[in-house]
Protein backbone atom coordinates (compact mmCIF):
# COMPACT_ATOMS: atom_id res chain seq x y z
CA UNK A 1 0.00 0.00 0.00
CA UNK A 2 1.81 3.67 -1.17
CA UNK A 3 1.47 6.18 1.50
CA UNK A 4 0.64 9.60 0.99
CA UNK A 5 3.70 11.14 0.23
CA UNK A 6 4.44 8.28 -2.60
CA UNK A 7 1.17 9.33 -4.20
CA UNK A 8 2.17 12.85 -4.22
CA UNK A 9 4.96 12.04 -5.63
CA UNK A 10 3.92 9.83 -8.53
CA UNK A 11 1.06 12.39 -8.91
CA UNK A 12 4.11 14.95 -9.45
CA UNK A 13 5.61 12.68 -11.43
CA UNK A 14 2.56 12.44 -14.24
CA UNK A 15 1.79 15.81 -14.24
CA UNK A 16 5.57 16.76 -15.42
CA UNK A 17 4.88 13.76 -17.74
CA UNK A 18 1.77 15.45 -19.06
CA UNK A 19 3.60 18.88 -19.57
CA UNK A 20 6.43 17.22 -21.43
CA UNK A 21 3.97 15.61 -23.88
CA UNK A 22 2.22 18.94 -24.16
CA UNK A 23 5.11 21.18 -24.30
CA UNK A 24 6.15 19.22 -27.59
CA UNK A 25 3.15 20.05 -28.99
CA UNK A 26 3.15 23.91 -28.44
CA UNK A 27 6.72 23.98 -29.64
CA UNK A 28 5.14 22.51 -32.79
CA UNK A 29 2.32 25.08 -33.28
CA UNK A 30 4.67 27.92 -32.08
CA UNK A 31 8.20 27.17 -33.88
CA UNK A 32 6.38 25.55 -37.46
CA UNK A 33 3.72 28.56 -37.50
CA UNK A 34 6.51 31.02 -37.29
CA UNK A 35 7.83 29.03 -40.37
CA UNK A 36 4.56 29.33 -41.65
CA UNK A 37 4.02 32.98 -41.73
CA UNK A 38 8.23 33.82 -42.40
CA UNK A 39 7.64 31.19 -45.03
CA UNK A 40 4.68 33.43 -46.45
CA UNK A 41 6.18 36.78 -46.30
CA UNK A 42 9.08 35.53 -48.34
CA UNK A 43 6.82 34.26 -50.87
CA UNK A 44 5.30 37.83 -51.25
CA UNK A 45 8.25 39.55 -51.43
CA UNK A 46 9.03 37.30 -54.70
CA UNK A 47 5.64 37.90 -55.52
CA UNK A 48 6.15 41.46 -55.19
CA UNK A 49 9.29 41.87 -56.87
CA UNK A 50 8.49 39.16 -60.08
CA UNK A 51 5.14 40.94 -60.32
CA UNK A 52 5.36 41.90 -63.62
CA UNK A 53 6.69 38.63 -65.17
CA UNK A 54 3.49 36.76 -63.54
CA UNK A 55 1.15 39.34 -64.90
CA UNK A 56 3.03 39.03 -68.49
CA UNK A 57 2.86 35.10 -68.03
CA UNK A 58 0.07 33.07 -67.32
CA UNK A 59 2.53 30.33 -66.54
CA UNK A 60 5.06 31.55 -64.37
CA UNK A 61 1.84 32.72 -62.31
CA UNK A 62 0.51 28.97 -62.49
CA UNK A 63 3.94 27.76 -61.23
CA UNK A 64 4.39 30.33 -58.39
CA UNK A 65 0.69 29.59 -57.42
CA UNK A 66 1.76 25.65 -56.99
CA UNK A 67 5.18 26.40 -55.16
CA UNK A 68 3.42 28.21 -52.63
CA UNK A 69 0.38 25.70 -52.02
CA UNK A 70 3.63 22.82 -52.26
CA UNK A 71 5.95 24.72 -49.61
CA UNK A 72 2.89 25.45 -47.31
CA UNK A 73 2.50 21.85 -47.74
CA UNK A 74 5.91 20.76 -47.07
CA UNK A 75 5.95 23.08 -43.79
CA UNK A 76 2.78 21.35 -42.29
CA UNK A 77 4.10 17.99 -43.07
CA UNK A 78 7.58 18.69 -41.83
CA UNK A 79 5.78 19.88 -38.59
CA UNK A 80 3.33 16.68 -38.13
CA UNK A 81 6.71 14.48 -38.98
CA UNK A 82 8.40 16.64 -35.76
CA UNK A 83 5.80 15.99 -33.85
CA UNK A 84 5.39 12.37 -34.51
CA UNK A 85 9.34 11.76 -34.00
CA UNK A 86 9.50 13.84 -30.76
CA UNK A 87 6.46 12.21 -29.12
CA UNK A 88 8.33 8.75 -30.06
CA UNK A 89 11.36 10.02 -28.46
CA UNK A 90 9.88 11.49 -25.58
CA UNK A 91 7.78 7.84 -24.77
CA UNK A 92 10.89 5.74 -25.09
CA UNK A 93 12.73 8.47 -22.23
CA UNK A 94 9.61 7.37 -20.09
CA UNK A 95 9.74 4.08 -20.34
CA UNK A 96 13.48 4.06 -19.82
CA UNK A 97 13.08 6.60 -16.75
CA UNK A 98 10.12 4.00 -15.57
CA UNK A 99 12.71 1.30 -15.50
CA UNK A 100 14.66 3.26 -13.23
CA UNK A 101 12.09 4.57 -11.15
CA UNK A 102 11.02 0.80 -10.94
CA UNK A 103 14.18 -0.42 -10.35
CA UNK A 104 15.18 1.60 -7.02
Amino acid sequence: MATIPQIRARIRKRFWRALDYISIYVFVLVVWGGVLIVDYALLLLIENILEEDIRRYPLVALWFDRAKIGLALLTVATAVFHGIISTIGQIRMDVATAREDHDE
